[in-house]
């Protein structure tokens, strides 16, 4: 800081300091269990220029790091801004999304004077589970806010899930897993057909993509 002071005068200054964030991350399951040792890296906060070679942004915070026994790590007294996360999928779960939910999946703006808990959710390889991605059939961009719904009579199952920001439903909605079959699947978004389907669940994560068509 510089300022100008003049003899026998009172020299006022306002100096405006930026405000520190802490982040506590944790890594989950969307049941919140907690996840240990988990490997990803971090990059954000205050921008200090752009990389010439890739004209992407450089900021003044990164590192590699692990979350501990707890499935925790801890950032203390960084500046505000922008985080980015680069998390890789490991043998036994697959990334899915950070939240609070950004503009993509790995994302999160922490605001000044904040402190906040931000999850990575990982979904786990080897339940009988579904992943569905709900997709615009003209251009393939994700459908937020529909209702997607999967049933099966003789199992006595019907729930429904709600789309997040980048168009996933997962199943089940409890810790439970769902049991492996054949199950119904209907799903409606404002402003789109209504799309009606099969899918197999198997013993594992199933992963499946459903386009609907604009009205």
């Amino acid at each position: 800081v510089h300022a100008s002071v003049v003899v026998a005068v009172l020299n006022q200054k306002t100096i405006v300091m930026d405000q520190d964030v802490d982040i506590l991350f944790r890594t989950q399951d969307p049941f919140d269990t907690d996840i240990p040792n988990m490997n990803f890296d971090i990059e954000g906060g205050r921008v200090l220029g752009t990389d010439p070679a890739t004209t992407l942004a450089v900021y003044n915070f990164s590192q590699s790091t692990d979350t501990n026994a707890s499935g925790e790590k801890d950032f203390t007294s960084q500046s505000y801004g922008q985080y980015v996360f680069d998390i890789p999928d490991t043998a036994a779960y697959e990334f899915w999304k950070i939240t609070p939910e950004g503009a993509t999946t790995t994302e999160y703006d922490a605001l000044p004077g904040t402190s906040t808990e931000v999850k990575a959710i990982f979904l786990d390889k080897a339940i009988a589970s579904l992943k569905a991605t709900i997709v615009r059939s003209d251009d393939g961009s994700a459908v937020t806010g529909a209702t997607v719904r999967i049933s099966n009579t003789t199992l006595a199952y019907d729930e429904t899930v709600t789309t997040d920001s980048f168009g996933v439903a997962y199943f089940p909605k409890t810790i439970t897993p769902l049991t492996p079959g054949d199950y119904d699947i209907e799903i409606q978004a404002t402003g789109f057909q209504t799309e009606t389907d099969t899918v197999t669940i198997g013993s594992a994560l199933t992963k499946q993509t459903f386009d609907l068509v604009a009205n």
